[in-house]
């Protein structure tokens, strides 16, 4: 009996794919219990009940300086979100920044998880489904500086898919606007990531020689002159 299946996945990848799935389930109940939700007990504000972090400063930087690498793909709805949030990117975030504005996120994540999970619980779902998360967004919107319920670019996305199951229809307008992004945005957007990456790049060159760190070709003797010092 053949190991392949009829999706083209043979058992023993299906069995490595079962055991990760487990083991990602595992250490998210971890982090859980951890934060203090916990199946024994429910507190009533958990989104300010912090006890211990949900969001490391790793995964919160991760999160700022997060951006998509395609330039020519549809990600944001005009130029200037794309060139704030590029800008962002290429930014350096310290810890110590990044611990404030982990403080934010964490109740802003405990709240939604909570709401999230309430809906579940009302309509005796096991586990949070994507509307309930958007339902719980969605009043968030006029209040964020841009749209987060529903990402231009994972729309784009799922409109010119051709999978069934992932195709959303496409109004007349939605055409046209794909149409205009075809010609105008698509195209200052690789534009515009190059010039701000290069004007990073000539901003990093310039605090160097302000600096005065020393060429590649001074290094041996700057090394030498440390060694001499050291062994005196």
């Amino acid at each position: 009996m053949s190991d392949v299946e009829d999706d083209g996945k043979t058992s023993n990848d299906k069995r490595t794919a079962q055991v990760r799935l487990k083991a990602r389930r595992r250490g998210y109940r971890h982090v859980a219990r951890r934060a203090g939700y916990s199946p024994h007990y429910v507190s009533p504000a958990s989104h300010l009940d912090v006890s211990t972090p949900v969001l490391s400063d790793a995964e919160t930087i991760r999160a700022c300086q997060w951006a998509p690498l395609l330039a020519d793909k549809p990600a944001y709805a005009g130029i200037t979100e794309f060139e704030e949030r590029t800008q962002l990117s290429f930014e350096s975030l310290p810890k110590s920044a990044a611990k404030v504005i982990r403080q934010s996120g964490e109740a802003y994540l405990r709240r939604l998880t909570l709401g999230a999970m309430q809906r579940a619980s009302d309509q005796q779902k096991t586990r949070a489904s994507v509307n309930m998360v958007q339902a719980e967004t969605r009043p968030l919107q006029r209040m964020q500086k841009y749209s987060f319920v529903a990402p231009h670019g994972l729309v784009r996305f799922a409109q010119g898919h051709d999978n069934a199951n992932c195709r959303i229809n496409k109004l007349d307008e939605d055409v046209e606007q794909m149409a205009a992004e075809k010609k105008g945005l698509l195209k200052e957007q690789p534009k515009k990531r190059e010039a701000m990456l290069a004007d990073k790049l000539a901003l990093k060159k310039k605090k160097g020689d302000e600096d005065g760190e020393p060429d590649v070709q001074d290094e041996p003797a700057a090394k030498k002159r440390k060694k001499r010092t050291g062994s005196a």
